[in-house]
């Protein structure tokens, strides 16, 4: 069989599809499941454990149907003789990473970051010096030809630096399968473009697609399951082994504006974040070797973590994040077949949403202070404090509620309410109607302090002008500070809680303050 047909590809997309969509679903239903748990830290948005066995599934899946591909010689005389080291390529690839993360997944091992490293080092080793697929007479704009000898060390870089990138982005349900999939159909349509061996790169980029759709079936708000570092590398280095190869073959004098078109978003990611982290450091008065470090030092302070931060959902952060790429990937499209006198035109237009994006996520500040722009930190950036109301006859809640202060949002919520919410509040307000001070009251506001790592304002509304509060907060001691306020004090004070430590409450006394200091008495894990 020496040629591909459109059935070909079709039963490629529908086996990859079902077999990673059942695998996945089966893996789910037995106990092994068990072994591959990723527990929630204050780094990450799920609040229950959920298994990371999604990326062993895509992987396997891919090198299955292109294992078959290899046993009907599908392509190899249908293509170029480049057909064989790219099908390797990819083959080999998955190899290592589906044994070296298979180990990262697992709750039985630990997989240092250093392993991991080793790991894309021979991949991308392998994949440019002994496969021989880089970049090839890269040129910009025809006015400047990268050296060859460079070729190598930067098709060497782009394979490390995607597999981290799509790593570093994997913090939303369903977000690097998502980006992964527009950037897999970007390459397929812009090997039909060029004419870029487009039945050997379509096949495998099919292949792709169907594993990555199967997983999203169970990845997708509200996910059953990760993908894991398994997952997010593979496809990393799938999208930089893929665009090398383009960049070998057809797009020389615009590789330099298509290939990070094609991986915008995680480009993007990398980029902000790194120097967001280097420049924080720095403001601290750090050494430069601290700054250093730091840029490789996990946070929340992702672009999907400030989407939620101003009050969006998951699937609402994805739709917007995907948005952003879709117009990244168009532009990729656009500028494979628009002329060269109009790219600069279409490389501004594409910097509005980016920049737009990121200046109303509060990196603009960060930017301008970095370019000594501006001497504003963050330009006014906050994450929203969500404060949840606990109130059992609803008049209090109701009232703050209406209330509207930047920067604090009040929900009324219930005691059953605390284990789903916890993570996302940064205080409580709790009304009972019983006595302030009662030793019931203080117990549980104790315990949501604990849980929340923030403080709880147990209120008493007795006196129709003032409340007394009792402002109680866990952190190594109990603290019970005690106090009168208005209903718009109270405001204010949930105001100044910090947005960025959830553990440090800076709360300056109104009047009337009582401060008592209890030894730490650990409380069980709810």
């Amino acid at each position: 069989m020496n040629t591909i047909t459109f059935t070909h590809l079709s039963i490629l997309f529908a086996g990859s599809f079902l077999t990673t969509a059942a695998g996945i679903y089966l893996f789910l239903k037995t106990s092994l499941a068990g072994y591959f748990i990723d527990k929630p830290d204050k780094r990450k948005v799920h609040r229950k454990p959920i298994p990371r066995l999604g990326g062993i599934v895509v992987v396997t899946s891919t090198m299955l149907f292109l294992g078959i591909v290899l046993l009907l010689d599908l392509p190899l005389t249908a293509e170029s003789e480049n057909a064989l080291p790219l099908i390797r390529a990819i083959l080999f690839a998955s190899g290592v990473i589906l044994i070296t993360g298979f180990f990262d997944d697992t709750t039985f091992f630990t997989v240092r970051v250093r392993h991991k490293l080793l790991a894309e080092l021979t991949i991308a080793f392998i994949t440019v010096v002994f496969l021989k697929i880089h970049i090839k007479d890269v040129s910009f704009f025809n006015l400047f030809t990268l050296p060859a000898w460079l070729e190598m060390p930067v098709s060497f870089l782009w394979i490390i630096g995607l597999a981290n990138a799509y790593n570093l982005i994997d913090g939303l349900d369903g977000l690097a399968g998502s980006i992964a999939l527009l950037s897999f159909l970007t390459i397929g349509i812009t090997a039909g473009i060029t004419g870029t061996q487009p039945l050997l790169t379509g096949m495998i980029v099919i292949i792709l697609l169907g594993s990555v759709t199967g997983f999203l079936l169970h990845n997708l708000p509200p996910a059953k399951t990760f993908m894991g570092d398994t997952g997010s590398i593979f496809l990393g280095t799938m999208v930089a082994i893929l665009t090398l190869f383009l960049g070998k073959e057809a797009i020389h004098s615009r590789t330099v504006i298509v290939l990070p078109l094609i991986a915008g978003l995680p480009i993007l990611e990398v980029f902000v974040t790194m120097v967001r982290r280097y420049f924080k450091t720095r403001d601290k008065k750090k050494s430069q070797a601290e700054c250093l470090h730091s840029m490789v030092i996990p946070d929340n302070s992702h672009i999907h973590h400030r989407l939620m931060y101003k009050g969006y959902s998951s699937a609402q952060s994805l739709t917007l994040i995907l948005i952003l790429a879709l117009s990244l990937s168009c532009g990729a499209v656009l500028s494979i077949i628009l002329p060269t006198y109009i790219l600069t035109f279409l490389l501004f237009y594409l910097f509005i949403p980016v920049y737009f994006t990121l200046y109303q996520l509060g990196f603009g500040g960060r930017f301008n202070k970095a370019l000594r722009l501006s001497p504003t930190r963050y330009n006014g950036f906050r994450k929203q404090s969500l404060i949840g109301v606990i109130d059992t006859n609803g008049s209090l809640s109701e009232m703050l509620e209406k209330k509207s202060i930047h920067g604090v949002t009040c929900i009324n919520i219930s005691e059953n309410d605390i284990p789903e919410l916890h993570r996302h509040l940064r205080a409580a307000v709790l009304k009972e109607g019983t006595f302030l001070s009662s030793d019931t009251t203080i117990k549980k506001a104790e315990e949501l302090s604990w849980l929340l790592k923030g403080p709880v304002f147990v209120v008493d509304d007795s006196n129709s002008e003032l409340y007394t509060i009792l402002e109680v907060s866990k952190n190594g001691t109990l603290s019970i500070l005690e106090k009168t306020a208005t209903v718009d004090q109270l405001l204010k004070e949930l105001q100044q809680l910090s947005t960025t430590e959830r553990i440090r409450h800076s709360i300056k006394p109104m009047t009337g303050s009582i401060v008592k200091d209890v030894q730490y008495d650990p409380l069980p894990v709810c």
